[in-house]
């Protein structure tokens, strides 16, 4: 935004007097030679007819530098920084953004004039109740910082872009040359290694004095402030049992489905992936990630959360308004930021299953318990639920145990220990299978004094079931005192110190360049294997042979997978498995095919329904980019590269 402020005034006195007194400073300041030897139009890289100046990629490269310095949970120091390809990255970002425009450029992709209005008009950001509202736009356009120019060219650049690469991801009307790249990538062998590297394995032999752990405990207080727990009783009252006698015959059943069975068809079912965090902070820009595309090895990296994958639920399984939310996402979408019991949840979706038409014998049980619900709703059920509320709340007032009001109803208590405000007890889950009542539930055992019962809680999900939760113990949150932790602060003190020498031995194994795969080849436990794109896509026996063996033993092994799709010869990448252990992916070799698969576009459409549509396009920029002419002045830019980071040095 800033950037597109001084471009548009580039040209008014005012700008020109200050970009000169900023090339004035430059000079006295040691970046003269540049000036000196380059002017700002001569190019360190081409592309067909784009190019990146000496002035571009300086300006371009310094704010890379400070975006990657400052992308972590804390700064990068410098020997950290010199580690990374920032020149690399630089290049690539540049590449890729001009490649794709070559391509639009030359498969003649234009957005009319009138097409990109009527785009613009259909935006919600510039509706007013339906309709387009020109003092909306013009505000919105204002406040953006940007030119109305500037706005146009974005979103002229990005329907191109899409029409570009719809006709790829929807696997139709493919050009040749990126169907038969898209088969050969795709069906390329990949040696993939896989490393652990756990952080108590690092040898550390110093024993930290007294003060020092002191220190170390006052500077950590919410790393031994335990929560607030709860020993529960629950009375789980389940009027079904109240229904013994209530029978529902298969004649019932026969001629209910012959009136009905058109009607039934599964419920959509979906696939998640959760991420659960400690705060609200890493919660929200994780989710900021996730909306900007981010993929889930990024967000385990950066923030460590928790992550579960959530496979083949629906709508009901989740509260009202998360589900609502949930089942509204489209492939890849991510949710808001979710708060349950003190930890921030964000979904992603990972796969849709469509509704498909029910069995017979499918059918026919849930008319069965259709019936049978029908019945249940009768008047003299109705009275029997009633007399046995009544029954239970007669007893707790006349001060009954809740296990003698268990014996007398036929009901039975399920006791949870060591209770926290968390919905990930499993305990809890289990006992009370949906969110909605599950929070309730959650909510009334940490707002009910101890020895005392609650109110009744009626499930949100069937009629069937109600709770009453009894606080049998409570221990408050607190801090230990030193003495009393000073065992568990000496270890975790050393594990931290441990986690330190992981840092720096993850640094120097990633800074090696080409040899990071062999480093991390030759790390304790390696592990490889070989696999392609189109044994995933196929469900190779080969690949599950191979591959699962290795995969199964990591949790969300997903991401493992993820990673290495995005992954070259030669590159490594890693990400932290938990607080103790992080696990390093490297490509080791990849075997190319001479010859593409005949049937490319069938299993690039059953890929792509497993919505990973963002592998396509990156194999097919690798396609683009072989069409275009790149050329690198290598000396050019190494020396405008040293002459900065000198001068940042000074």
């Amino acid at each position: 935004m800033v950037l597109n402020k001084l471009r548009n005034a580039a040209n008014s006195l005012v700008m020109k007097i200050v970009f000169g007194a900023i090339i004035l400073s430059f000079c006295l300041w040691g970046l003269g030679d540049i000036i000196h030897n380059y002017t700002a139009s001569r190019s360190v890289l081409t592309i067909d007819d784009s190019k990146m100046t000496v002035d571009q990629f300086l300006m371009e490269y310094g704010q890379e530098k400070q975006r990657v310095r400052n992308s972590g949970a804390k700064p990068l120091t410098d020997d950290e920084l010199q580690k990374i390809d920032i020149k690399g990255l630089v290049l690539e970002k540049f590449t890729q953004i001009n490649v794709i425009r070559q391509t639009m450029n030359k498969l003649n992709i234009i957005v009319p004039k009138k097409s990109l209005f009527d785009i613009v008009r259909s935006l919600p950001e510039f509706q007013n109740n339906g309709t387009f509202d020109p003092k909306i736009y013009e505000m919105t356009i204002k406040r953006s910082g940007i030119s109305e120019a500037t706005f146009l060219d974005q979103v002229r650049e990005s329907v191109a872009r899409s029409q570009l690469f719809h006709p790829i991801t929807a696997g139709y009307k493919l050009p040749n040359f990126v169907k038969n790249i898209i088969a050969k990538e795709f069906e390329s062998k990949n040696t993939v290694i896989v490393a652990r590297l756990n952080i108590n394995s690092m040898k550390y032999d110093e024993v930290p004095d007294n003060e020092t752990l002191k220190q170390f405990y006052l500077n950590n207080p919410d790393k031994y402030r335990q929560p607030e727990i709860r020993d529960i009783a629950v009375l789980v009252i389940d009027y079904g049992k109240l229904a013994g006698d209530i029978t529902v015959s298969d004649e019932e059943v026969d001629a209910r489905y012959e009136e009905t069975k058109d009607a039934y068809i599964a419920k959509e079912k979906r696939d998640f992936e959760r991420f659960a965090f400690e705060n609200s902070e890493y919660a929200s820009k994780a989710w900021q990630m996730l909306v900007k595309g981010a993929k889930t090895a990024e967000i385990v990296k950066k923030f460590i959360p928790k992550v579960d994958m959530i496979k083949q639920c629906d709508a009901s399984d989740f509260s009202t308004q998360i589900g609502s939310e949930l089942f509204d996402l489209k492939p890849n979408g991510s949710s808001q930021v979710h708060q349950i019991g003190g930890v921030y949840y964000v979904y992603k979706l990972v796969r849709i299953d469509k509704p498909k038409q029910l069995s017979e014998a499918e059918i026919k049980a849930a008319i069965r318990k259709e019936l049978q619900g029908e019945k249940m709703n009768s008047p003299e059920f109705y009275a029997k639920t009633k007399d046995m509320r009544n029954k239970i709340d007669d007893s707790f007032g006349a001060g009954r145990s809740i296990e003698e009001i268990a014996k007398e109803t036929d009901m039975n208590i399920v006791e949870i220990k060591g209770l926290k405000n968390s919905q990930d007890n499993p305990d809890l889950t289990k006992l009370v299978t949906d969110e909605d009542t599950r929070n309730e539930v959650l909510e009334t055992v940490f707002s009910t004094d101890e020895l005392q019962p609650s109110q009744m809680i009626v499930s949100r999900a069937t009629d069937t079931l109600a709770y009453v939760v009894f606080v049998q113990k409570v221990e408050q949150a607190t801090i230990p005192g030193f003495k009393k932790i000073s065992k568990q602060v000496s270890e975790d003190y050393i594990f931290e110190m441990k986690g330190k020498l992981a840092s720096d031995k993850i640094n120097d194994i990633m800074g090696k360049g080409s040899e990071t795969a062999k480093e991390i080849a030759a790390m304790s436990g390696a592990k490889k294997f070989k696999f392609s794109k189109m044994d995933l896509i196929t469900n190779s026996k080969d690949h599950k042979a191979e591959v699962d063996g290795i995969l199964e033993e990591i949790p969300n092994a997903n991401i493992v997978l993820e990673i290495i799709s995005t992954l070259k010869k030669g590159w490594a990448n890693y990400y932290r498995l938990s607080d103790k252990e992080y696990i390093f992916i490297a490509i080791n070799d990849i075997e190319k095919v001479e010859n593409a698969s005949p049937d490319i576009e069938q299993n690039i459409s059953r890929y792509l329904d497993s919505n990973t549509d963002r592998d396509v396009e990156a194999v097919s920029y690798e396609a683009f980019k072989s069409k275009s002419k790149i050329v690198i002045d290598r000396e050019r830019l190494d020396e405008v590269t040293k002459v900065s980071d000198e001068h940042e040095e000074h």
